[in-house]
């Protein structure tokens, strides 16, 4: 009896080639199976770090785990009404659209000292001076306040402490 050579891998016996003994079946089940072993790991590996540890793309969120302070200071300009009212300058007194480019416009100034703070409420000063919503500019004031955020974000928009670090008045740009 002559010997044929198998003609696919379902005719081939164990050993002669196709499936060296592995059956199909387990074959397609591993890459799953390593795949889901493996996003568990990853999922569970920000367990194992210290607290505090914060590292991208795996995270474990610690802004949202550690105790957050009560209290925030904020460096921002002030336009203070002749009816004796302040209101905030938005951030288009500042030069900007931009809610933090405001801020950091007025965080840099503050920084740097009250030289730079001046210069700052004399570019804002004109701008406020020619906006109908604030009508009756007595002053602008560049200033670091500090808020309790809790009563801040419920309403109470009244500092709990801060220094004005520059102010100018109409009278002065003249």
């Amino acid at each position: 009896m002559t010997h044929r050579p198998p003609t696919d891998e379902s005719d081939a016996r164990p050993g002669e080639g196709g499936d060296r003994g592995t059956s199909p079946s387990l074959r397609t089940a591993a890459y799953p199976l390593a795949v889901g072993v493996a996003l568990v790991a990853a999922m569970l590996w920000p367990l194992a770090w210290p607290p505090g540890k914060d590292d991208f793309p795996l995270s474990p969120y610690p802004m949202f785990a550690r105790p957050r302070p009560r209290t925030a200071t904020i460096p921002h300009v002030v336009v203070r009404l002749s009816d004796g009212r302040a209101l905030v300058a938005s951030p288009r007194h500042l030069g900007t659209d931009e809610i933090m480019q405001a801020f950091a416009t007025a965080a840099r100034a503050v920084a740097a000292g009250p030289a730079a703070a001046l210069r700052l409420c004399h570019e804002v000063l004109p701008r406020v001076v020619d906006d109908p919503d604030y009508p009756g500019v007595a002053a602008v004031e560049v200033r670091k306040d500090v808020f309790d955020v809790l009563d801040y974000f419920t309403g109470s928009r009244r500092p709990l402490r801060g220094r004005t670090v520059a102010r100018c008045t109409p009278e002065h740009q003249r």
